[in-house]
């Protein structure tokens, strides 16, 4: 079973909550003891530990997620606040795709934040086994050739009270737009190529900022952000929040105001993933509005082939 960008283990008794169902029992909180407990399954792992290599810096926190299923195979993550999901049901004004979703307690890791890659680990919390793990590219995770991250700034990135932007594009997306997508990524020359030499993959949504180039067509730059960022906004502009007295200037960096908004679907193929392509989609047309595909650093024969 595929356990690249989703590790996935099947269980006997799914312990998860379904969601949608009438009279879902309460979802009681999460203890400390639990708390701490998932965070040290998640990060012995083993699609948790090929990404944390040595001393490269991590946090983790624990959280709620709607799982979705298709064929026992985990297909989508969405992040839920607590209060949400307390009565032990999905919130009524989101979508959540696949053909079963169960409320799953998980615990979100970040690979070198803020600009690595980011897991997605959700449990079992009764069985107090990992169900699956999702893995997204970073801010800083794509590949060496195409445009370059923004800079970070002085400080690195602060949480500030930042001015979010809702673009009408950035919604949750239906089933049948999520397959179109993934379809459309598929038909791309590079898809096609490694297709041609490799039938097992996994595919993931996210969205990208792009930043449109001053000097010309295309672009000078990207951002991108979980698929869930259709909860928060994009974040825009730049915030000034340095401390008074400080003699170094911080600010909290968001994406410029004129930067375009498009999901994007990555494909890793291979068992373990071999080579990575990422294809932004335009909504309204449907035509693919840039694409970037690149080996896996992570792959354990990188260096000899």
């Amino acid at each position: 079973m595929k356990r690249a960008l989703w590790s996935i283990i099947l269980l006997f008794v799914m312990a998860a909550i379904v969601a949608g169902g009438c009279g879902s029992p309460a979802i009681s909180p999460l203890t400390e003891a639990e708390k701490e407990e998932m965070i040290e399954i998640a990060l012995a792992d083993s699609e948790v530990t090929k990404w944390l290599d040595g001393d490269e810096p991590y946090d983790a926190e624990v959280g709620w997620s709607a799982v979705g299923w298709n064929d026992s195979e985990a297909t989508g993550f969405s992040q839920l606040e607590y209060e949400d999901i307390a009565d032990g049901n999905l919130p009524t004004d989101r979508v959540f795709p696949g053909d079963e979703v169960t409320i799953n307690p998980h615990v979100y890791i970040r690979v070198n934040p803020p600009t690595g890659i980011h897991l997605h680990v959700a449990f079992d919390r009764g069985e107090m086994k990992v169900l699956a793990v999702q893995l997204m590219p970073g801010r800083g995770s794509g590949p060496s050739r195409g445009p370059s991250p923004e800079p970070e700034p002085v400080s690195g990135v602060l949480p500030a009270d930042h001015p979010t932007d809702f673009p009408e594009n950035l919604r949750w997306l239906t089933e049948e737009e999520q397959a179109k997508l993934v379809e459309v990524a598929l038909g791309t020359a590079a898809a096609q190529e490694w297709l041609q030499k490799e039938s097992r993959y996994t595919t993931g949504l996210s969205w990208l900022a792009l930043n449109p180039n001053p000097e010309g067509d295309g672009y000078s730059g990207y951002r991108r952000f979980d698929y869930d960022v259709v909860a928060t906004g994009i974040p825009r502009g730049t915030v000034d929040v340095t401390p008074e007295g400080s003699s170094e200037r911080i600010v909290s960096e968001g994406v410029p105001e004129d930067a375009e908004i498009h999901p994007s679907v990555t494909i890793w193929f291979g068992e373990p993933a071999e080579w990575i392509v990422s294809v932004a989609i335009d909504l309204e047309t449907w035509e693919v509005v840039y694409q970037e595909d690149s080996p896996n650093l992570s792959h354990p024969d990188r260096f000899s082939r």
